[in-house]
């Protein structure tokens, strides 16, 4: 988590096209994770403890994809606009 924290705060500070990318990668790993964790869950029914963590887990992970929605959601400004070209005769 501590990981996912720090790709959080540099979506924050920079608009970096790597991170943006990077996001979107562990937003799909964190969706993978999700669907096995689910599965272990059902596969442990009556093991509370062992339930309680990988709930704890999940919720980190959906507040993590939250937070990532957020900050992609955002439009990157444009750092070279484009001009139309001036031609002479």
């Amino acid at each position: 988590m501590k990981y996912l924290d720090t790709i959080l705060t540099n979506l924050e500070i920079t608009y970096e096209v790597r991170y943006r990318e990077l996001g979107k990668k562990l937003k799909d790993l964190a969706n993978s994770l999700m669907t096995g964790l689910y599965t272990l869950k059902n596969t442990y029914p009556y093991e509370k403890e062992l339930i309680c963590k990988i709930d704890s887990i999940i919720l980190s992970l959906i507040d993590f994809k939250t937070s990532l929605g957020e900050k992609l959601s955002i439009k990157l400004p444009q750092l070279n606009p484009i001009r139309s070209r001036a031609f002479s005769e």
